[in-house]
């Protein structure tokens, strides 16, 4: 039986409620509090962006998707595309700490040729459950040390 699983939600009214409020101090309060006040067309295109910026973090949201089917494994994001593995191929599984723009985990999913990783955070706690058991990652979620 095919399973799919999707951003819940909560989190597409969280994030894109946090993010809204993030750009509307950012962006309009200090247009509404200028002195001398700001020209209406600046007005203008810093609306359309304080109101994009939540639509594009809902459509980043909407890009996450994990499939898990009798053999295989699909995960979609926005930034590595849709890839399928065989769950017969998976050599080990694992959460990592990735370092960048802040520290997040994700599940190391290894194959003999391909690398996945999976921000799985974003996901239902039935989903990350599903997720992890079919994978075989470490069963107490402790990160690896890298």
């Amino acid at each position: 039986m095919e399973r799919t699983y999707k951003v819940p939600a909560s989190t597409y009214f969280g994030l894109g409620l946090f993010v809204a409020g993030l750009a509307f101090v950012c962006l309009l309060v200090p247009c509404i509090i200028a002195y001398p006040a700001r020209p209406l067309p600046q007005i203008v295109l810093l609306s359309v962006l304080a109101a994009a910026t939540p639509v594009a973090t809902i459509w980043w949201l909407s890009r996450f998707r994990i499939t898990i089917a009798p053999g295989a494994l699909t995960y979609s994001s926005l930034y590595c595309g849709e890839r399928t593995i065989n769950l017969s191929d998976i050599e080990s599984a694992e959460v990592v700490f990735q370092r960048g723009f802040g520290v997040r985990p994700l599940l190391e999913v290894r194959t003999p040729g391909v690398t996945l990783r999976i921000n799985f955070k974003v996901f239902s706690h039935e989903a990350r459950e599903d997720l992890f058991q079919v994978a075989g990652a470490n069963k107490h979620l402790q990160p690896a040390p890298r």
